[in-house]
């Protein structure tokens, strides 16, 4: 919870550079090494981008087979 909130902060693109060192330390009170940590920080956000990405891919190949790319409403 505390990683994604630290997402918010306008400071980088996606949060990346602020959420691996909170996984690291939240992680780390538990024994967690902080290079497995970065390395599951660095896994969900792998795993929430993939979703997004293949969407796009579907909406892009959509519209380049309706023939709707780049024409104004008419």
């Amino acid at each position: 919870f505390i990683a994604s909130l630290s997402t918010l902060l306008p400071i980088t693109y996606q949060g990346i550079g602020t959420r691996e060192p909170i996984f690291a330390a939240v992680l780390g009170v538990v024994g967690v090494p902080s290079e497995r940590a970065v390395l599951l920080a660095l896994l969900v956000f792998t795993l929430n981008l993939l979703p997004v990405l293949a969407l796009g891919m579907v909406a892009a190949a959509w519209r380049r087979t309706t023939g709707r790319a780049g024409r104004s409403p008419e």
